[in-house]
């Protein structure tokens, strides 16, 4: 997954209780996911829908979804792309489902 990811590239992850963290740089974001995966394993994002908003914008919202397949919240993604890398993205978690 890093590869997709430019060497300078900016992870910003914002949760709806106000929490705000960035991620800088490739072994940042590579932490960020793995860290991710550990608090929620077994998780994966399903599309809902996408936008490209300009040649290097692109707008997803997804929700997650759990092992037992219940969709546990929302939220969305900002990509910016450069030569073929994600150079920045911004993750908004807007909803969050009760816990599991």
């Amino acid at each position: 997954m890093a590869a997709l990811y430019a060497p300078d590239a900016t992870v910003t992850f914002s949760t709806p209780s106000g929490m705000t963290t960035v991620f800088h740089g490739r072994p940042a974001i590579r932490s960020f996911y793995r860290h991710l995966h550990q608090i929620v394993p077994g998780f994966h994002w399903a599309q809902d829908s996408t936008r490209l908003l300009s040649p290097t914008v692109v707008l997803s919202y997804e929700h997650p979804v759990t092992p037992g397949g219940q969709s546990a919240g929302q939220c969305s993604h900002l990509f910016v792309i450069r030569g073929g890398q994600i150079e920045s993205l911004d993750w908004v978690v807007y909803h969050q489902a009760a816990s599991h």
